[in-house]
């Protein structure tokens, strides 16, 4: 019978669909926990400065009732540090548990906006880039500064589904949790200025049972660090990603250059940390985002660009001051532009070749090779050429001995 027929056509497509789809997602899984674990304790002969400071000071439950700062990677790091006390990977699997929640947050966020062809490959490309796996493989909270995604994919998942009390619940208590991590406050702070409306919006259509149970638990929540900064008020320094001293005015106009030049032109000078002065990002990724922002500005995502920019411009400003935040703070932000790129140079392909399957397989073949081209350069910068520098060595060298 012809429906039988077509039902079981039918099935079989959503089975190899089904199947076609796990195979990429387990393949994806798999490199992304090899990316993060391979080698973790040996790549180098011990543990750095920071990482020290981390291991046997930051997880205790002392420390963290006067200083919380950074306490969901600290809470992980002292959890660890109870299961495996003689072990120098408990801190740095805290991180590596945080890189792979930044790179599935990343990947969601590239496959709401574009397709899964870009958010797999721009999800390669950031997972194996080199300052991702610095962060995401060392004992440092650095690795948290990622967590500006969190927001972005909330947004994205909840709008899907238009859950007005859990949207409020989840992005409340998102942002009380970014509030121990330096310098995240200026984008609630921002985000809740340029969303007051819609913010204002959603609350006088919820009850006002579920607005106090949500209050309470962000009280809860934000309580330690109120009662640490009230013993301690230089913490406040640290939430706000500044230094605790005031630096000098001619030295931070220099420094203001630095995320851009760091980026694009020299990397930092960090000899312990990083491979001489390369850039952070290569000459392809370079490319990808000059693209990336023209297909911003030409699509008219202009919401896109706008939290490049803000977010661009605070890390500018907070790295040139000398406190705790990183180019890290900047990073998933110029990959989600990468991926508009990849996803431009895709879509002026295929219209340029709508109905040429060898011209647009020939197109998506070159883009696959010149990705992993980047992706090999970044790896190789990583795992060969920065352990066997000297700095390096010299930086990691302390090894427990209990």
């Amino acid at each position: 019978m012809p429906e039988v027929r077509i039902m079981k056509e039918i099935s079989r497509n959503l089975i190899a669909k089904f199947s076609l789809r796990s195979i990429f997602i387990i393949i994806g899984l798999g490199v992304l926990v090899f990316l993060l674990l391979f080698r973790l304790t040996d790549l180098l002969p011990g543990l750095s400065p920071a990482e020290v400071t981390t291991r046997y000071f930051g997880p205790s439950y002392h420390y963290l009732l006067h200083n919380p700062i950074n306490a969901p990677y600290q809470l992980l790091a002292y959890g660890l540090a109870r299961l495996m006390p003689h072990s120098m990977q408990a801190i740095r699997l805290v991180s590596a548990f945080f890189g792979a929640a930044t790179v599935m947050l990343f990947f969601y966020i590239v496959r709401c906006w574009f397709n899964p062809t870009v958010a797999l490959l721009s999800g390669l490309m950031f997972a194996s880039s080199t300052w991702f796996l610095r962060s995401a493989r060392q004992g440092t909270p650095d690795v948290l500064l990622f967590g500006l995604l969190l927001f972005i994919a909330i947004n994205l998942w909840l709008r899907r589904f238009h859950h007005r009390r859990l949207f409020i619940a989840l992005m409340g208590l998102a942002a009380c949790f970014s509030l121990y991590i330096p310098g995240l406050i200026w984008f609630l702070i921002i985000a809740a200025v340029w969303k007051r409306h819609l913010i204002k919006t959603v609350l006088q259509l919820i009850k006002l049972r579920i607005i106090l149970i949500i209050s309470v638990a962000g009280a809860v929540i934000v309580a330690p660090l109120l009662w640490a900064t009230a013993n301690n008020y230089k913490l406040v320094w640290s939430i706000l990603g500044l230094p605790s001293r005031v630096p000098a005015l001619l030295p931070t106009l220099k420094h203001l250059t630095d995320v851009p030049l760091n980026l694009f032109v020299r990397g930092p000078y960090q000899p312990g940390f990083w491979v001489g002065r390369s850039p952070v990002l290569d000459v392809f990724e370079v490319a990808l985002v000059v693209f990336g922002i023209y297909a911003y500005w030409l699509n008219r995502h202009l919401t896109h660009l706008f939290s490049l920019l803000i977010v661009f411009l605070i890390t500018t400003v907070l790295v040139s001051l000398g406190g705790p935040v990183t180019l890290s703070l900047v990073l998933p932000f110029i990959y989600l532009s990468i991926a508009s790129g990849l996803a431009y140079l895709f879509n002026d392909w295929f219209s340029t070749f709508p109905r040429n399957p060898i011209a647009r397989g020939v197109g998506v073949t070159l883009v696959v090779l010149v990705v992993c081209t980047s992706c090999f350069y970044q790896l190789d910068r990583y795992f060969i050429a920065w352990p066997h520098t000297p700095p390096a060595k010299a930086t990691f060298s302390y090894r427990p001995t209990s």
